[in-house]
């Protein structure tokens, strides 16, 4: 028997056409309440940090959604604190008070191009800081993407691009992690094939952390989820990923039990999840489902509330699908009982 979870609209003005750029959502953790925050920290339980991009005209904001349904700019369009020009991907410090994004900064070398690179600011918009550079080299291309804190904020963990552009076919995308107070930059990854977001374990008993990321399996062409340390060591297919569909996008709950993630398989793709009784610590006991929903053409910007009951994605306009407007969305998810 199955439970079909409570699908409801989170915001119908954030609008976008399909030749806009991916917009991410962030719902922060209920655990704020018992957390002290500092001066700043003005993200909430209940808040959603959002990109709104606005067509015709093509501007890029980082918005806070607040519980009340009040909307207030952070970086990038008229009235944000920060400045941006095509600010995507946000993401929340677990502890509330930064927000980290990447951003097409000018090159060091030659301001007329610009390179994507990652952005910390406070989470009311103030103290914005580069994280990394926009370094153009000759016959080079690299980008900075996908930016996820580590839960204790003490790492962000993200996608790095790199294309010479005078070998065709020499294009890499690797897992970095960044230590935001140092800049000090570790590979993560080093098979070449790691193009979208991360995703970070809970801490295990010993403080330490996994990632989980999708990668192209070049026997097959199709991507996988793998795990891998967050130092880089033990790297290993998540059981299951090699379903024969395609498993992207993962996101690792917070309870450490279930990974979820968008999946080529079943009516639109829509969302599923592996749960693991053992936080997948190992490769037995790890199950596949998909969530029940009437979600339509739903998209792979989404995330969790702290407690996991929540998802909150981005959506086709349920009538147009992908080439109308995209909005955010709300579904409950706790207590479902799939067979």
């Amino acid at each position: 028997m199955s439970h079909r979870p409570a699908l409801s609209q989170v915001a119908r003005g954030v609008r976008s056409f399909v030749t806009a750029a991916l917009v991410l959502v962030q719902p922060v953790i209920s655990a704020l309440l018992l957390v002290p925050q500092p001066a700043h920290a003005d993200v909430a339980s209940g808040d959603v940090v959002f990109t709104q991009a606005h067509y015709p005209g093509g501007t890029y904001t980082i918005m806070k959604r607040s519980a009340d349904g009040t909307e207030t700019p952070l970086a990038g369009g008229a009235g944000a604190a920060a400045i941006a020009t095509e600010p995507q991907q946000p993401d929340v410090s677990h502890d509330g008070s930064r927000i980290v994004f990447d951003d097409p900064r000018p090159c060091l070398e030659d301001t007329s191009q610009h390179r994507n690179v990652l952005i910390m600011i406070n989470s009311d918009g103030s103290g914005e800081t580069p994280l990394t550079a926009p370094n153009c080299l000759t016959n080079e291309y690299n980008a900075d993407l996908n930016p996820k804190w580590s839960p204790d904020g003490t790492q962000i963990a993200f996608s790095h691009q790199h294309n010479i552009t005078t070998l065709p076919g020499e294009f890499s995308s690797r897992i970095y992690k960044i230590d935001p107070g140092t800049g000090a930059e570790t590979t993560v990854t080093t098979t070449d094939n790691e193009y979208d977001a991360p995703s970070w374990s809970p801490a295990d008993g010993n403080g330490s952390h996994r990632i989980v990321y999708d990668s192209i399996d070049p026997a097959t062409g199709g991507f996988q989820l793998y795990i891998v340390n967050a130092d880089g060591t033990n790297s290993h297919l998540l059981a299951g990923s090699n379903s024969g569909y395609g498993d992207l996008y993962p996101v690792w709950s917070h309870d450490g039990n279930r990974i979820y993630f968008v999946s080529s398989g079943g009516l639109f793709g829509n969302y599923w999840y592996y749960e693991s009784t053992d936080g997948f610590t190992t490769t037995t006991n790890v199950t596949r489902h998909q969530i029940s929903s009437d979600a339509v053409n739903p998209l792979p910007e989404y995330d969790l509330s702290a407690d996991d009951s929540s998802l909150v994605f981005v959506q086709g306009d349920r009538f147009d699908g992908y080439l109308g407007c995209r909005q955010l969305w709300s579904m409950i998810i706790v207590g479902i009982s799939l067979t």
